[in-house]
């Protein structure tokens, strides 16, 4: 990776996959370090700046990775990875055990995708919200939203669709089954295998 950084000074990707690296290796200030100098070459280098805020929800800043996922939605190249960005944000809610700021956040998000005609990060939204419930019937109305979302249009891929699908049936099965609706869970098994 050094020589790959000195072969290439004036770009950006070989600091931003050394600063992937690094953060995958555990490493974090150096790997901040890294998505910084490929920011200093292409302040729009948005991988970069997802990378900052991975890297400190990776060290437990969740305060601070909000602060930088605000930073990459700003500069998001397309509705598509802002929503993903502001889910990732959301996302820090729920590592610091704040489940009402996340709900706030997620339905945010799903509001937004909707409004955006991105059905499918409006599921997405949706299942994850439900992932973190603590109460059956919460969690399988959110899973409801999320494949109604995915049945607004018909432009999803049928593959996003339906592996997104196969998590939306797997959460429900296992949440109707703990919350002793074994009719539900029993229809979406059946319906996830086929």
């Amino acid at each position: 990776m050094d020589r790959y950084v000195a072969v290439l000074p004036n770009e950006p990707n070989p600091h931003d996959s050394y600063g992937e690296l690094l953060r995958m290796a555990g490493h974090f200030e150096e790997s901040l370090a890294h998505y910084r100098m490929a920011l200093s070459v292409d302040p729009n280098f948005t991988s970069s700046q997802v990378g900052i805020a991975d890297t400190y929800a990776l060290m437990g800043n969740q305060a601070k990775a909000r602060i930088e996922y605000d930073k990459a939605i700003a500069q998001a190249h397309n509705d598509a990875d802002r929503i993903d960005y502001m889910m990732q944000k959301a996302t820090t809610w729920v590592r610091e055990a704040k489940p009402a700021e996340a709900d706030d956040a997620f339905n945010e998000t799903a509001q937004k995708a909707h409004e955006l005609g991105l059905d499918l990060q409006e599921a997405q939204a949706h299942q994850r919200m439900a992932a973190y419930q603590s109460e059956d019937e919460t969690a399988l109305q959110h899973l409801d939203a999320a494949e109604a979302a995915l049945g607004h249009r018909k432009d999803i891929s049928p593959l996003d669709r339906d592996e997104e699908l196969s998590r939306i049936l797997r959460y429900r099965t296992v949440r109707a089954a703990h919350a002793g609706n074994q009719e539900l869970a029993q229809k979406s098994l059946h319906t996830l295998e086929s």
